[in-house]
């Protein structure tokens, strides 16, 4: 029973150690679509009101 234990613990590590080189040879980042891009440009450009803290805001907001 140990050395299966030790064995399954041997082939846990090969296994992370694979999965480490497999993430560092591939580009496994995530595709952002360009309509997603095009929104987060526009919301970037936006008009934004700055506000130093909750009051300030509730201030602006209700005038």
């Amino acid at each position: 029973m140990e050395n299966e234990i030790k064995d399954m613990k041997r082939e846990i590590e090969v296994l992370k150690r694979a999965v480490e080189e497999i993430k560092l040879t591939m580009d496994i980042e995530p595709e952002v679509r360009p309509e997603y891009l095009e929104r987060l440009r526009k919301i970037s450009k936006g008009k934004h009101i700055p506000f130093k803290d909750i009051d300030d805001l509730r201030r602006q907001i209700e005038g």
